[in-house]
């Protein structure tokens, strides 16, 4: 499969590297902690409340520019939730041997 060690070599490498990016993310608190991932958690919440208020006070004159403020929100905390449930989802490896 490999022509030469230096392919061995360069495949090696990239796998190590592999594995330290998997470990950083398991390291990462958002990851390991409780209570960074429902810190941010709150602070989506308090920013989709914000947006809720903003509306209700007319502040924001089309309800265009609320739904697209509103959905990315929505989008950001959902995304979060799922990198929290599945970190290994988000990890790309790419590798290129010649």
């Amino acid at each position: 499969m490999l022509a030469d060690s230096a392919q061995y070599d360069q495949l090696l490498t990239a796998v190590r590297g592999f594995r330290r990016s998997i470990a950083e993310v398991q390291a990462n608190d958002l990851v390991q902690s409780d209570s960074a991932y429902a810190g941010a958690t709150r602070l989506l919440a308090a920013t989709i409340q914000s947006v809720d208020e903003m509306n209700r006070n007319s502040q924001i004159a089309t309800t265009a520019v609320y739904e697209s403020l509103n959905g990315s929100v929505e989008e950001l905390r959902d995304s979060v939730r799922d990198f929290r449930l599945n970190p290994k989802k988000y990890l790309r490896m790419k590798m290129k041997l010649f």
